[in-house]
């Protein structure tokens, strides 16, 4: 017998015609005497009955089973048959798969057959409710995605299935600035639950004047030992106006780019001295015996070599504006002094103050006396007038 699915239409056959043969005896001269019939010739019109009634079935069941192909065929559907037969098929629901048997007709029929709560508004389905199963397909149902998402101080939730985050943001009714923010990128795809926040983003132009550090410049200085450094310079800081524009998220500030800087204060480099050389290699540079030379420290520790010390008398001054007398702009290091006490271009280390050079000189700078230059008018106050000591180098 043919198997056959889904819904068929009742097709009218009418009244079922069946030609039945009648056995007929022959007909006599009436006063022929009738001879009885033997038992095998009485049983024959039953048997042919039977037969006659079995040729009738087999003609309905054919007869319906062609009105069932085609109605089949022509889409006359009218009511529903059950399936028949089983099919096994592999079903994933929300990603766990799992090899179902079935006798459902449909793909709807079997989701409600495994007791999945469908909703083809917002739910997917890879194949459509009304397909019908077939051995080996593999069907595919996942429920729709829940997406909040948080704007403004408010949430919506989303339903939907999988999409991008600049999807899910419109169906929440979100509007995005330029520069606004969001959690995850615009263009992500989304398989899972998922919370999304939004920033909302301003900015601001601002000036502020902020320090420049002075660079650091070592550099080999022969009058420390071997070993040691000592800052010769500590340099001076710079300044300078620097323009930014400052980004806000929801208030809280984010992130601040620089757009210009103007310097008004150019910095002075820190000059970091070091010993390159042992006594007797120093010497041997000035032609001294080993003797000649001595070894002092510093107040931060560091070694240097000397030839002589004298006590002198310190005053301070600050930049006029002019070069000094060896040609030189003054700077920390500078010092003025009497050149018949003490040579212009001597090195020196003045305690105190630090490694300087002899390079200035003044009217009111006589025999032991020498000036230090200082940054500020401040500085040179706070100095005052001191006796020191001080190391003669070369």
């Amino acid at each position: 017998m043919a198997r056959y699915y889904g819904r068929i239409a009742r097709v009218e056959l009418g009244e079922l015609q069946v030609a039945v043969a009648e056995t007929q005896q022959p007909v006599c001269a009436a006063a022929e005497t009738v001879q009885p019939q033997p038992q095998a010739e009485a049983a024959a019109p039953v048997k042919r009955r039977l037969s006659t009634l079995l040729v009738s079935l087999l003609a309905f069941l054919l007869v319906g089973g062609a009105a069932v192909a085609y109605a089949a065929g022509s889409g006359a559907v009218d009511w529903e048959l059950p399936s028949l037969v089983s099919h096994t098929l592999t079903v994933s629901v929300n990603n766990q798969r799992q090899v179902v048997t079935s006798k459902a007709a449909n793909v709807g029929e079997l989701l409600t057959e495994l007791g999945v709560d469908f909703d083809p508004e917002v739910d997917y389905c890879s194949q459509p409710l009304d397909q019908r199963l077939s051995d080996e397909m593999t069907l595919w149902v996942n429920d729709a995605l829940r997406i909040a998402v948080t704007a403004d101080g408010e949430t919506a939730v989303v339903e939907a299935l999988p999409l991008t985050v600049e999807q899910a943001l419109a169906l929440a009714g979100v509007e995005l600035s330029p520069i606004d923010r969001v959690s995850l990128p615009l263009e992500q795809i989304l398989l899972e639950d998922t919370e999304l926040t939004v920033s909302r983003v301003t900015y601001e132009d601002i000036t502020v004047s902020e320090a420049i550090e002075p660079e650091v410049v070592r550099q080999e200085f022969t009058y420390l030992a071997a070993g040691s450094t000592e800052v010769l310079s500590p340099g001076r800081a710079g300044e300078q106006l620097s323009h930014y524009r400052v980004f806000y998220a929801d208030g809280e500030e984010i992130e601040r780019v620089l757009q210009s800087a103007e310097i008004t204060i150019e910095p002075a480099a820190s000059i970091v001295g070091y010993g390159p050389m042992t006594l007797a290699s120093r010497a041997a540079e000035l032609g001294l015996d080993e003797s000649e030379l001595q070894t002092a420290t510093t107040e931060s520790g560091a070694s240097f070599y000397y030839k002589e010390i004298l006590e002198v008398q310190a005053t301070a001054y600050t930049w006029t504006g002019n070069r000094t007398a060896t040609g030189t702009w003054p700077k920390i290091g500078t010092i003025a002094v009497d050149p018949s006490f003490i040579p212009l271009g001597s090195k020196v280390y003045v305690v105190g103050y630090g490694f300087a050079t002899a390079e200035d000189t003044g009217g009111a700078i006589k025999n032991n006396i020498i000036d230090l230059y200082m940054d500020t008018e401040q500085d040179c106050i706070q100095w005052g007038r001191r006796n020191i000591i001080m190391y003669v180098l070369e």
